[in-house]
């Protein structure tokens, strides 16, 4: 009898204990949210900034210094060739030569010596080409140095972008390339173009308060409008890459170990599993994976919150 009575209190100890395993699991399973692997077409993008001007334009140059007197024009005025751009005054010009070369001398600059035939400075300079004048350098009684840019002239009808690229970007910008270009002054509309020039060195200009290494690159602009006016500022995205069927993770399901080893959770049934990955570039839509799951695969959502090689989840 007292077997009997022993045999009976197992059994109810073991269907209790059956009946709350399944809650009892659901309270120490952690709750997540769940994402899957997909497949794209994507395309990789660097980014730059620039300035709209004409494709064809002349700058007005002087291999004497000068000194203008009287500028005529403004930016955006249509000029003829021969058109008077500034007037010329000599005597300022040799006045402020013999202050630079008192200076050379008392610096000791072998610039002391050098003699300059102002009868061979011109009394006008003259625009040399037929159209609209886009910039000015020159400011009135103030020496201009010889071979240095005084006024711009576009005549041209074409447009384009004159974009600084960064020495860290360049390596993966060739000729001829996808460009998509938006700004400020067009809002709302986006142009297409292509990589038509990247310059041969590399130069340093002023960022911010710092100075940055750049190559100048000119983006050809495929239907320009009325929308777009020389001078604005661009922002170019040139596609670098592009790829077809791509397999991709969300970002957040993707975390590193210590060891600098890429990982995902992988949900199977309740369980998630812990599995290593390969992956290659990120993209706007995720990142690329190379190996380690397949498509349409679950994924734990912030997978560095959970610890060990097989964790017991929830799905939310």
């Amino acid at each position: 009898m007292r077997k009997y009575v022993i045999l009976f209190v197992l059994t109810v100890i073991g269907i209790t204990i059956s009946l709350h395993i399944p809650n009892f699991a659901k309270l120490t399973a952690q709750k997540t949210g769940v994402v899957s692997t997909f497949r794209r077409d994507i395309k990789s993008t660097v980014m730059a900034t620039g300035k709209i001007e004409y494709t064809e334009s002349t700058e007005v140059k002087s291999s004497y210094p000068l000194v203008p007197e009287k500028i005529y024009v403004s930016e955006g005025d249509y000029v003829k060739k021969g058109d008077i751009l500034f007037s010329v005054d000599r005597s300022a010009v040799s006045d402020q030569i013999s202050s630079m070369k008192l200076a050379a001398a008392m610096a000791g600059s072998k610039y002391s010596d050098v003699d300059i035939n102002l009868n061979a400075i011109p009394e006008r300079i003259t625009s040399p080409v037929d159209g609209i004048v886009t910039s000015i350098n020159a400011t009135e009684n103030q020496l201009i140095l010889p071979d240095k840019t005084t006024v711009t002239i576009s005549n041209g009808n074409g447009l384009q972008v004159r974009a600084m690229l960064s020495e860290n970007i360049i390596s993966s910008v060739k000729i001829g390339q996808h460009v998509e270009i938006t700004g400020n002054g067009f809002r709302g509309k986006t142009y297409s173009g292509k990589v038509a020039y990247l310059a041969n060195e590399a130069k340093e200009v002023l960022n911010g308060t710092t100075y940055e290494t750049v190559v100048e690159g000119i983006i050809s602009i495929d239907n320009p409008d009325s929308n777009l006016k020389p001078g604005y500022t661009a922002k170019v995205s040139i596609v670098v890459e592009e790829q077809d069927d791509v397999l991709l993770i969300p970002y957040e399901a993707l975390a590193q170990d210590q060891n600098n080893a890429k990982y995902v959770y992988k949900i199977i049934g309740d369980w998630a599993k812990k599995t290593l990955i390969s992956t290659g570039p990120e993209t706007e839509y995720g990142i690329v994976v190379k190996s380690g799951i397949k498509e349409g695969e679950q994924l734990v959502v912030n997978p560095q919150s959970l610890r060990g090689d097989c964790v017991r989840i929830v799905k939310q």
